[in-house]
């Protein structure tokens, strides 16, 4: 099995697990620095809309992949992508 597809798999998890991660550090850094909160609220909803774009692109291309070789692989590309989709409106919201 070649390792695009399972690269495209974990592709969204790894994603979100990276945005959480930036959000939480960013998050923490401007409440320590009394960043003013609309700025640091503009700053989430950004990244959140380029996360959640990444994501969606991600779902694309394993929808193109889903009929051939490797369609499980493809299908749980999608549905690990729409789970951290919903996961990055929940953190983002």
């Amino acid at each position: 099995m070649p390792l695009a597809p399972v690269l495209l798999a974990v592709g969204a998890p790894v994603l979100w697990l990276a945005y959480f991660m930036l959000l939480y550090g960013l998050v923490a850094l401007g409440c320590a620095m009394l960043w003013p909160q609309a700025a640091l609220l503009a700053v989430v909803v950004v990244l959140g809309a380029g996360t959640l774009a990444a994501e969606t692109a991600i779902a694309a291309l394993a929808a193109r992949g889903r009929h051939g070789e490797g369609g499980f692989v493809a299908r749980l590309a999608i549905v690990l992508a729409a789970l951290a989709a919903v996961a990055t409106v929940w953190v983002t919201a």
